[in-house]
């Protein structure tokens, strides 16, 4: 960056940094207290749901690998694949175990996956076919980290309490 040259700031932007620091100096802490929060619990979050999407990722992989005979380039799909597979069989009026390769599926994830372990196929699918929702932006957990530092200060009793993700 050049001296003097400034990258422009929306006024959203300006707007929502004056918000966070006009909250931290209400509640007597720095705002990098709450940034370090707000990352703690989008960490947590992530942490949460890692084993649904390591779950999509190995299925998708096995969808590949059984029915498209390839993995390589398709692979990086797994976030989306399989929304376009139960559209198009949906749209057919068919259901998962028009899938190719359905019963492997769940079997091999069964297998591999001990959280699934005494799930049949069709919860599986249930599960692989919902939409997948994209992980939260660490400011999303501003407004979560804000409660928290607010309960710990108004009640002291609180301030040991666990970290928690409520809502995401």
């Amino acid at each position: 960056m050049h001296a003097g040259y400034h990258q422009p700031v929306s006024d959203a932007t300006e707007a929502a940094d004056e918000w966070l620091r006009a909250e931290a100096r209400r509640l007597g802490v720095s705002v990098r207290e709450v940034r370090d929060l707000a990352r703690e619990l989008r960490r947590q979050a992530i942490e949460a749901r890692q084993w649904t999407e390591d779950l999509r990722r190995n299925a998708w992989e096995i969808y590949l690998r059984s029915v498209r005979r390839c993995v390589a380039g398709s692979a990086a799909f797994w976030r989306v694949g399989w929304r376009h597979v139960r559209q198009r069989v949906e749209r057919d009026g068919r259901d998962f175990t028009s899938v190719p390769c359905y019963d492997l599926i769940g079997r091999e994830l069964r297998e591999a996956t001990p959280e699934v372990r005494g799930w049949s196929t069709e919860q599986i699918f249930e599960l692989l076919w919902d939409d997948y929702v994209p992980r939260p932006a660490a400011d999303a957990f501003l407004g979560t980290a804000f409660d928290q530092i607010e309960r710990a200060v108004c009640d002291p009793r609180n301030a040991n309490e666990s970290t928690t993700n409520e809502g995401f």
